[in-house]
């Protein structure tokens, strides 16, 4: 069976300038994506535990990889009961993960 035919301009991979615009939006297929569990990776402050300054730091590091997207295991509250994914409040940091002032945030 043929493919159908197509008109208009084409690349050598037979790749009309529409499909390019799709392919840029699908932009997971050509990323080199890190899956990365914060209290684990690098500990900024020595107590053990990975912290987000640790990642902070070490984005260079990352980057320098060809690291172009980090996913990040839960990193909120919880109970611990499910290594995490047992979230108890999605709109927190686990205070473990997070050393800036009051426990807020500072991404």
């Amino acid at each position: 069976m043929e493919p159908p035919f197509r008109e208009g301009p084409m690349d050598a991979a037979g790749t009309t300038p529409e499909d390019q615009e799709v392919i840029k939006d699908v932009w997971y297929k050509n990323a080199v994506i890190y899956c990365l569990h914060v209290g684990t990776f690098m500990d900024a402050n020595g107590d053990g535990i990975g912290d987000f300054e640790g990642l902070m730091r070490r984005l260079d590091y990352l980057a320098g990889l060809g690291v172009t997207c980090i996913w990040l295991m839960p990193f909120q509250k919880s109970p611990r009961r499910d290594d995490g994914y047992d979230i108890s409040d999605y709109l927190s940091v686990d205070p473990s993960y997070d050393h800036g002032s009051g426990g807020e945030p500072h991404l």
